[in-house]
């Protein structure tokens, strides 16, 4: 397996999110929660994440992390059901989900402000800006991204299971700088790794041509 196609949350668990994700959905849609309800919720949720979080809460943050994850992975499936797919709720998606990590590592810096992990807090959010940045300007310009370590499930399915730790062992700071080292620094390589395929593909010719910097 090449170093570009290896994930950290395996496909097997990424299927059994999404199936529940799809039973879910039906409930939502009976209590006629519009998709972009449903990400407002999300934010919501890891908006309170982060509270907890910053608190030193690992059991409420974790419940709430897993909160704002399936609803994230609900309102698009909600939207397909429903037939409300729109470009407008694809944008608000992606960028609330930024105002969510940002929430969540916030929450972290806020913890250790004054200390150096909130320096690593700081890293772990702009490696999870930059993962999501790198694809979309990447599709912008025609090319296929959709590769890489750290994507959005996983870096909340590792924030939660840092949660979990902190919960059994009471090693909550210690499970905290784990989960950011780990954070930055994959995130970053899947940043470069990002670049580096749009490289190779446009050297092999796809993509589209002529498109301007920014």
């Amino acid at each position: 397996m090449s170093a570009a196609s290896f994930r950290l949350l395996p496909r097997p668990a990424e299927k059994g999110g999404a199936w529940i994700a799809a039973r879910l959905a039906r409930v939502f849609i009976a209590l006629r929660l519009t998709p972009n309800a449903i990400t407002g919720l999300a934010l919501a949720a890891a908006c309170g994440a982060g509270y907890f979080l910053a608190r030193g809460r690992p059991l409420g943050a974790g419940l709430l992390i897993l909160t704002s994850g399936f609803l994230d992975m609900l309102d698009g499936t909600v939207a397909r059901l429903t037939g409300r797919r729109t470009r407008f709720g694809a944008m608000l998606d992606s960028s609330l989900d930024r105002y969510a990590e940002f929430a969540l590592y916030g929450g972290l810096a806020y913890h250790f402000r004054g200390r150096f992990p909130e320096a690593l807090a700081a890293l772990a959010f702009l490696g999870s800006v930059m993962v999501s940045y790198t694809r979309a300007r990447a599709e912008g310009l025609g090319f296929e991204c959709r590769k890489g370590l750290m994507q959005r499930a996983e870096r909340l399915v590792t924030l939660g299971l840092a949660c979990l730790a902190a919960c059994l062992f009471l090693i909550y700071d210690a499970a905290m700088i784990i989960v950011l080292v780990l954070t930055a620094a994959a995130s970053q390589v899947a940043a470069i790794q990002r670049l580096w395929l749009v490289r190779k593909e446009e050297r092999s010719g796809a993509g589209q041509s002529n498109t301007p910097r920014t």
